[in-house]
Formats: structure tokens, sequence, C-alpha cells
């Protein structure tokens, strides 16, 4: 996932993925991460002792930001975006350019960039 830590994103969706992925498939079996930085502002941010009481889990690899979003996404087996809305998701768009499969929601924006089964899934 490239996104800000806010709950429009489906952060919280996102890592109790993560966590049923893992007691399902194995946590040998799957890498989670996550590449964007803490919003706290405007209240729509995860709180910093949230996210980092999640993180403790060691259900999700925080990767920070970057300048080099390409880079990550290229070694990504998929993308995911579980957000609530978006506009046109630049995170989407990169990800397929770079040829990666999609995994988000069925909401505007979001919907618009993937057809379903075939460069990826909209749930």
């Amino acid at each position: 996932m490239v996104a800000r830590v806010l709950y429009e994103k489906g952060i919280v969706e996102y890592f109790e993925a993560a966590r049923q992925l893992r007691a399902t498939l194995g946590a040998d079996r799957v890498r989670v991460q996550l590449l964007g930085g803490l919003d706290e502002a405007g209240g729509v941010g995860v709180p910093r002792a949230t996210f980092e009481q999640w993180l403790a889990e060691g259900t999700v690899e925080h990767l920070g930001t970057s300048d080099n979003v390409a880079e990550h996404l290229h070694r990504a087996d998929c993308v995911v975006l579980p957000s609530y809305r978006e506009g046109t998701p630049k995170t989407l768009l990169e990800a397929a350019a770079c040829g990666k499969p999609l995994v988000t929601t069925n909401v505007p924006g979001c919907r618009e960039t993937v057809e379903h089964g075939r460069n990826g899934y909209l749930c």
C-alpha cells in the first residue's frame, strides 16, 4: 500500500486484511508493506501512538516515505488501496504502469482504474 496513514485510505482494513492473510496462509508466506507517512493534521489521520501499536504487532512493515515510489512498486507482487473514496488515485495509476495487479475498493476513482479480473480486483 502506498498512502498517507489516514483512516479514509482504508488503513484499518489494510491492517485487518494483513492479519487475516498471515493467519490463513502463514506469517512466513505473506509480506505486507506500507509506504507513506503519518498525517495527523485535521483529525483524519491515525494518531502516532495507535499507528505504532499496530506496527508493534509485526503484521505490516512500514517503509516510511520515499521520493522514488516506482522503485518500491517494481518490487511489489500487487498493490492494494482500500480507500473509502478517491479522485484519481495516483498510486493505482503508477502501479498499473508498473504492470502490477491492483486490489482496491469499488468506489468512484478507484473503480475506474481496474478492469475487474483483468488487471486487478474490486472489493
